[in-house]
């Protein structure tokens, strides 16, 4: 089953006009917001937007076990299908599972960019995978180092996407964390919904207009403004 149906529902099919396309090899990506502001959603939005096109995707979490991170990927290709109509997923799923990943460094003091150039070097040689794009969630704004992360995937051919927490108070704002990037995508709470910027695009300062809202429970594209009842 092709799987292009469900990546024209996908939040990222609605963003990649406005990031011209998305990363390049060798750069960063940023998905930025508070704690439970759907971050962790969005950044597998970003994975399926590439595994369903048949793109190899190394997943690192630092606060989940795999069970949780491959249930995220179940419960949110499900809300995908159910919105394109889609009932049979197992072919789908499938094509997910063969191109997928999972690395959970939930046990482990610290994961920072040796420790993906250690992994990115172990997953090619015990499991000939050699991911071309890399998603991270769990990582903190303080003391983020995006350039350590573009060296760690530099020369790799690999696009990196971080989702990292910012917080509410002190800290370093997000309009600087998001200089940073390449790209940077920020997640706000917006009335009942979840409003998307992109305070950086391609290098370049971006829009800081919101791009478009989402569901809150489901993180997909909201059907409704976000001022309506």
């Amino acid at each position: 089953m092709n799987g292009e149906i469900l990546i024209q529902k996908s939040p990222m099919a609605a963003i990649a006009s406005s990031i011209r396309g998305g990363l390049q090899p060798g750069q960063v990506g940023g998905i930025l917001g508070r704690a439970g502001i759907g971050k962790a959603a969005m950044l597998v939005h970003v994975a399926l937007n590439a595994l369903l096109r048949g793109v190899p995707v190394l997943h690192v979490s630092l606060v989940d076990d795999q069970a949780r991170v491959r249930a995220f990927y179940d419960e949110i290709l499900g809300a995908l299908a159910r919105e394109a109509g889609v009932e049979q997923t197992s072919a789908l799923m499938l094509a997910v599972e063969r191109n997928r990943v999972i690395h959970s460094a939930l046990d482990r003091g610290a994961f920072g960019p040796t420790e993906l150039t250690e992994l990115l070097d172990t997953v090619a040689s015990v499991m000939d995978f050699h991911p071309t794009v890399v998603v991270l969630h769990g990582i903190d704004a303080a003391g983020l180092d995006v350039a350590g992360w573009r060296e760690a995937v530099a020369g790799r051919g690999i696009r990196a996407w971080l989702a990292v927490r910012t917080h509410r108070e002190g800290g370093p704002r997000p309009v600087d964390l998001a200089a940073g990037f390449d790209t940077a995508i920020l997640l706000e709470p917006e009335g009942p919904r979840i409003a998307v910027r992109l305070p950086r695009v391609a290098g370049s300062d971006g829009d800081d207009a919101v791009a478009l809202h989402l569901d809150p429970v489901t993180m997909l594209v909201s059907a409704e403004p976000a001022g309506d009842p």
